[in-house]
Formats: C-alpha cells, structure tokens, sequence
C-alpha cells in the first residue's frame, strides 16, 4: 500500500509514482468509450479512447498527447456520459475553441470537432453500454451551479482546517493548487489543475489528471475511483475528509456544518453559484450580505472572507473572459492579414513568371533573326537616326521613343528589330518594377 508523503514535491508534470494494491477503478458514471480524430498540418490520426474521460495535454501519460510548446500539460478534460462528451479547457495559455462562438468549454456530438493550437479535433463516435443517448441541451452545463438538479450532495472537510468545508456545487469540479480551481489546495505537492470532482444522482467520483498524487484512504488513484461518505481524501499534502449525502439533503448538510464557505464550482471563467446571464455583465459583483463589525466571532469572518474571495474570483473571471475574446479577434485579424499578404506576392511571383516567358522568347526571337542584340540595336538606331539625331553635346547614341505595337511587323527587318528591342525594354522595366514593389513589402523599407 503507498502512503502519500507530505513532503514530496517532484517536478511540475512529473506524474505521480504507480504504486502496488491501487485502488480498483470499479464501475464510473457511465461505462462507455469514444473515438476522436486528431487532425494536423498534412497528417491525421485517430485514437479510441476506451474509458469515459479523458485528458488531452503535453505530459507524458496524456490520453492524447501533443508535442507542442503551444499545448499546456494538461490542457483539455473530455468527460463522456449520456448527453455527449463535454470538453473544458484547463485555463490554458493558448486556450480552446468549442463551436462557431470559440467558447473554452462545450458539448460535443458525433461529427462535431474543437480546436487546439490549430489542430481539429473531432469526435468521430461514442459508444454507451446499458444507456441510450440523450443529446444535451445548450442550457446543460455541468460546470454551472447544479441548482435543484438531483445530484448527491458533497462535502469536502479540511482535516487541518476543519471550520472551513467544501460544499460542491456545480457537476464537475476542478481542484489544484492554481488560481482558476473550483477547490483550491495550497502548496507545491498538488499540481496547478490536479483533479477532477464528478457529481451524478447515484454517487461521487475522483478523476486524477496525472497529478503528484491523489488518494483514497492511502491507495493511489490510477485514472478514477468512486467516492464513498467518510473517505479520506488526499492531493497532494492536503487531507480532506468527504462527506456524500443522498440528494434532496444538500443544504441539510452545509448547515449542519459551522461556518460554511459558499458554495465551490469549478474552474474559472465560469464561477458556481450565480446565473450565466449575470456573469457576463460588465463590472458584475456577485450578490451577498453587507460588511460586518469587528466584534463578530471569528466563523463569521472566515464566512465573510470567503464571500469575498467569490466576488474577486467573479470579477477575474469576467476579465480573464474578456481578454479571450480580445486575443481571438486578433489572432483572427492576423490570420487575414497573412492571407492577403500570401495572395499578393502569389499575384507578384506570377506576374514575374510571365515577363521571364515572354522576355524568353522575346531573346530567341532576336537571335534568331539577327544574330545578337547589338546587331538588332544597330539595324534599329540606323532606321530611326533620320528621325531622332542625337543631341549635339552629347555622344550617346538615339534613344528610341515609339510606342509598341500589337506584334513586331514582317515586312521591314528594321521596323521589326526596333519593336523587339522596344518591347524587351519596357519589359525589362516592368520586371525591375515589380522586384522593387515585393522588396519593399516583403521589408516596409522603399529600394
């Protein structure tokens, strides 16, 4: 049996040691599988994932791991049950695009795809032994707060703190020692997004990310495990004791404890416990009792502090919103901007191609009637000396000065080699207008 030692601390992605007599997986939220297909830059590759969760992210272990700098270490949860699979973002640098409006969390139904770091990812099917599917609605979100939704009503006991308890609200519930957690664990045992709480009618789950370590009652998590009332639960070097009640007795439970926290959803930008609608207006403060006077027992501040912390998380998660629709729109305006920059030095290259075709044979036409191009320059300058002498001060010979025609006459050979050299000219000046028009936007400086 591996008992969880405080003081391990190993490197960020490191996951947690595999340890003998681990706790057995047993039967999850849903027994099922699905199949998604990883599209890239000239390849594709398709992965069935044989379990109903799933973590897509550069750490070694991932269910579907990316070498990419641009992909976090752990970067997307899948969660499978009878509504679909529901994919989250882990508040990633580069972040996650779910559907038309590019939200970091969202439903997806066979057919239907998300994006990360310019890869395509689609879920090809899903499969559920012993249930049917009932595709979700846009209003089922299983990282809001759960309401009167009939879930069993959890509780996380701080064993070190034990005024301070943790009452789940929402269906899926992130813990880590990051920012953005639903549960915050303090220290650098637990990883910034360690684990994954799971709320259903019938019971409670604990999904490891690939943590530095999640137990139950001293046995190490492989994948998921079932919660049960009295478990002692431990991330990292944090203990909790878990408390599960039937649902219906929710708020029996939260206040048969002292001081309760208000109620904890998941991970930031979608806080539990206020409406969608309200969370997305500007400057929104979450609703709750006014200051109270210092002469207040100290359960009632620790309370008081708590709803607090749930305003200032509210308004980072309005901002950290807002900052992702900014950067969206302008990684779009870049993508437009590299798309008419390729068109018009695709324009230019071909424009070149064909002043170098017709200078081609422009050439093979004069030496194959004159020989070279000074002889076709002297027959020209001798047809044309009558008309334009040269200046008297000046040695240069006649410059000629006729527009071009259609195409170069038959009739008099030096008509026709004063057209050609005319035309390899204005050519010759064309293809020099163009190298200079590409250098200088391929530059910003004028040649």
């Amino acid at each position: 049996m591996a008992t969880p030692p405080d003081a391990w601390q190993p490197d960020s992605d490191s996951p947690a040691p595999q340890a003998e007599g681990e706790r057995a997986e047993g039967a999850l939220w849903v027994d099922g599988e699905f199949t998604l297909r990883i599209r890239e830059v000239g390849s594709e590759r398709v992965l069935r994932i044989r379990r109903p969760f799933a973590l897509l992210g550069r750490i070694t272990g991932s269910d579907i791991r990316i070498e990419d700098r641009a992909v976090s270490a752990r970067h997307v949860y899948l969660h499978l049950d009878q509504r679909g699979v529901f994919g989250v973002d882990l508040a990633t640098r580069t972040g996650t695009r779910f559907g038309e409006l590019a939200h970091s969390s969202g439903w997806l139904g066979p057919g239907q795809s998300f994006e990360v770091a310019s890869r395509r990812i689609e879920l090809v099917e899903m499969r559920l032994d012993g249930l049917e599917a009932e595709p979700s609605t846009s209003t089922a979100d299983p990282l809001a707060d759960a309401g009167n939704t009939p879930l069993v009503a959890v509780t996380l006991q701080a064993i070190h703190a034990p005024n301070t308890p943790r009452v789940l609200g929402s269906e899926l519930v992130f813990v880590g020692r990051g920012h953005s957690c639903g549960v915050r664990v303090e220290g650098a045992t637990a990883s910034r997004v360690h684990c994954v709480l799971v709320r259903t009618a019938l019971a409670a789950f604990v999904v490891d990310l690939i943590g530095r370590g999640t137990w139950i009652n001293g046995r190490l998590v492989a994948g998921a495990a079932a919660l049960s009332n009295g478990d002692r639960l431990t991330i990292g070097s944090a203990h909790f004791a878990v408390r599960i009640a039937p649902p219906g007795e929710h708020q029996q439970l939260a206040l048969r404890q002292p001081a309760p926290l208000p109620e904890m959803s998941t991970l930031l930008p979608w806080p539990g416990g206020f409406s969608d609608s309200a969370t997305h207006l500007p400057g929104f403060i979450p609703p709750g009792p006014p200051p109270l006077p210092s002469s207040i027992n100290a359960d009632a501040q620790g309370a008081m502090l708590a709803w607090m912390m749930g305003a200032l998380q509210a308004g980072q998660a309005e901002a950290m919103r807002r900052q992702g629709e900014f950067h969206l729109a302008l990684t779009r305006l870049v993508q437009q901007m590299q798309r008419d920059h390729a068109a018009m030095l695709t324009e230019h290259l071909e424009r070149m191609e064909r002043i170098d075709r017709e200078l081609a044979a422009l050439r093979g036409e004069i030496y194959r009637r004159f020989g070279s191009t000074e002889a076709a320059s002297a027959a020209a300058n001798q047809h044309v000396a009558s008309l334009e002498p040269p200046d008297a001060d000046s040695d240069a010979p006649p410059k000629l000065r006729i527009a071009p025609v259609p195409k170069p006459p038959d009739t008099d050979p030096s008509e026709t080699a004063r057209w050609l050299i005319t035309r390899v000219n204005q050519l010759e000046e064309e293809q020099r207008s163009t190298w200079k028009d590409m250098v200088t936007r391929l530059t910003g400086r004028a040649r």
